[in-house]
């Protein structure tokens, strides 16, 4: 591998980001974007692969959402494309249902992963990051797998018995191969761990945000569509994929005690996700009579910003999510954050940002009706946690520790090597 030396003793890198999905700046495929730029921006050669496929087969809103995106890989019919100042490349998916399944990916990892210092994977199992994570062991090209969470029990849990095929194909193989694998938060650290990751592999970095990204651009009327006054009324609001590790049902199931207290305070759940479970929540919320259960479905960006911009608080029960970053952005809006243990936020403690609780439906009541309480100063919550985002988790603040990260994992594994 030649670098490029870049000043004094920074190293100019050439990186592949790995990804079987593109999208905005939310989310994990937000973190890919602010990883990608502010690599460019330390001076970095950073390209990003995927497939042209729509993952959203199953999600009708998320679908047509994605098509805008997806038209401009289309296009490209193979060449890079300037997406978001960084250069993509695509090849054709053949079936997004097998986990983004195309022909034409080892192919490309063939034929290109030689031209790269090395190849930095976004989630587990799906395709193009399983095969890129074989195709860089064959040919030697240092790879560091972000799992984001996906490699945690409650999500392994999903789909187990396709997973279990996928650990025993692929799994195995990667742990004992793969010279580095990026952590975001002490749970998942633990699971690299128990999976058989040797301690001196994984490297702790935070997701980090933007702020210009919290900046609302163009008001909306999503307020007249839910018939909120956000001026008056208050909620709680949820914002993520409609998914049963994410406690949905726990908190519906706790609002009960929170309407039947609080008559001027709704629950306003923002996302969408399978079809099935939707049907099935909305179904929960009629057999428990709640009349202050709100489902926006779908919503743009400004629309979420607004909504969590007027929320009186943010919260999530999620069973396996680690460091989620739907509290993240809420924190960046400067909104009070319940969250449950397991999403790994013990800095919500220790900022006062708000409370983190275990997952049951008593410790959802105790923990909202404390936050509404008169005499709690959910302002100065609120400002906890900006200032948490603001003094931990910007994403110029972590570039540093990706390079560390990245020059460390090339170091190691070119010594092995010679």
């Amino acid at each position: 591998m030649v670098f490029r030396t870049c000043g004094e003793c920074q190293i100019e890198m050439k990186i592949l980001l790995v990804s079987h999905i593109l999208g905005g700046f939310a989310g994990d495929s937000g973190q890919m974007w602010h990883t990608a730029n502010g690599l460019i921006n330390a001076g970095h050669e950073v390209d990003i692969f995927t497939t042209d496929g729509n993952p959203w087969f199953y999600d009708k809103a998320k679908k047509e959402s994605y098509e805008k995106i997806r038209k401009k890989l289309l296009e490209a019919n193979g060449k890079a494309v300037k997406i978001r100042n960084v250069n993509v490349y695509t090849v054709s998916c053949t079936s997004p249902k097998l986990g983004m399944y195309s022909r034409n990916t080892a192919k490309f990892a063939k034929e290109n992963i030689k031209k790269y210092d090395i190849v930095y994977a976004i989630h587990w199992y799906n395709h193009p990051v399983m095969t890129f994570a074989k195709i860089a062991h064959e040919k030697k090209v240092p790879f560091i797998l972000a799992a984001y969470a996906s490699l945690m029990d409650p999500a392994r849990s999903l789909n187990s018995r396709g997973k279990k095929i996928l650990d025993f194909l692929y799994t195995k193989n990667m742990i004992k191969n793969t010279p580095g694998f990026h952590s975001v938060g002490e749970l998942e650290t633990n699971q690299y761990i128990k999976l058989g990751v040797k301690k001196e592999k994984i490297h702790h970095i935070d997701h980090g945000l933007v702020l210009e990204d919290f900046i609302i651009k163009n008001k909306s009327n999503i307020f007249e569509k839910i018939n909120i006054n956000p001026k008056k009324d208050r909620y709680i609001i949820f914002v993520g994929r409609i998914d049963k590790k994410k406690g949905v049902d726990i908190l519906i199931n706790s609002f009960v005690e929170i309407e039947k207290n609080f008559d001027d305070v709704s629950l306003v759940i923002v996302g969408t996700g399978l079809p099935s479970y939707e049907i099935e929540l909305k179904e929960l919320v009629t057999k428990l009579n709640l009349k202050k259960v709100i489902f926006t479905g779908f919503v743009s960006e400004d629309e979420k910003l607004e909504l969590l911009e007027a929320a009186t608080l943010f919260i999530t029960i999620s069973h396996s999510d680690v460091h989620t970053i739907a509290a993240q952005e809420a924190m960046a809006m400067g909104v009070p954050i319940i969250l449950s243990k397991a999403s790994d936020w013990p800095e919500i403690d220790e900022y006062n940002a708000g409370v983190t609780i275990d997952i049951d439906v008593k410790s959802v009541e105790d923990a909202i009706k404390k936050m509404l309480d008169k005499n709690t100063n959910l302002s100065k919550y609120g400002e906890n946690a900006k200032k948490l985002i603001e003094e931990r988790f910007l994403i110029e603040s972590l570039i540093p520790k990706y390079e560390k990260m990245f020059e460390t994992v090339i170091e190691r594994y070119d010594k092995n090597l010679s």
